[in-house]
Order: C-alpha cells, then sequence, then structure tokens
C-alpha cells in the first residue's frame, strides 16, 4: 500500500524538480525501474500464492466500485455524517 503514496511523492517530486522534460531523463527512468524493479520481482516471481491472492481480493472484486455512483454518494454521506458527530 506504500508504494502509491511513495509513488505519488516520487512523481510529484519529479514533475516539480524538472517540469515536462522529465520523460527525457535517463535518470528518472532508472530510478523508476530501480523503485519497482525489486518489489516486482519479489512479489510476482518469488511470491506468487500471496500477490495473486491480493490482487484478486482486492482489485479484481472491488473495480466494481469505480463505475458505481452509488458507491461515491453512500461515501460521501458517510464523510459528512463524520464531520458533524
Amino acid at each position: 500500500m506504500i508504494a502509491f503514496l511513495a509513488g505519488a511523492a516520487a512523481i510529484a517530486l519529479v514533475w516539480f524538480t524538472l517540469e515536462r522534460d522529465f520523460w527525457r531523463s535517463k535518470q528518472v527512468w532508472c530510478k523508476a525501474g530501480l523503485m519497482i524493479l525489486p518489489s516486482m520481482i519479489y512479489y510476482i516471481f518469488l511470491n506468487r500464492e500471496r500477490s495473486t491472492e491480493y490482487f484478486f481480493a482486492w482489485t479484481v472484486t472491488l473495480i466494481r466500485l469505480i463505475t458505481s455512483t452509488d458507491f461515491y454518494s453512500k461515501w460521501l454521506a458517510f464523510i459528512g455524517s463524520c464531520g458533524s458527530a
């Protein structure tokens, strides 16, 4: 789960430092590969059972929520009720 936070922070740092020229920077692509490759090797090749379990339990099962307007309306209602308590 930390990958999303660390990845977003890395993308923001690169975006604000190099602006639009970051696509051409070999250093950015090398660092991205160094960030992704170790965990990719571990979860895809060395720990296959657990990674597919996570993928199907969370990603595939919950992907339908992205297109559901009911999910967002209930989520906003929940957030609104938390602020009044």
